[in-house]
């Protein structure tokens, strides 16, 4: 969770980046969170339960 221990300004400025690196230089992200909010921001998202992949 790349913005889990950081406080909502820092948050976005992460993810802001995150999208830069993606978009601009044609870069995959990986990323794990459990905040729904930026995993709406994503292209694609992949639903875990129990170590199991769920649609």
């Amino acid at each position: 969770e790349p913005t889990g221990n950081l406080d909502s300004r820092m948050g976005a400025e992460v993810m802001e980046l995150l999208h830069q690196l993606n978009k601009e230089d044609d870069r995959t992200i990986v990323m794990v969170t459990h905040n729904e909010e930026q995993a709406r921001m994503t292209d694609r998202i992949i639903h875990f339960l129990d170590g199991r992949r769920i649609e």
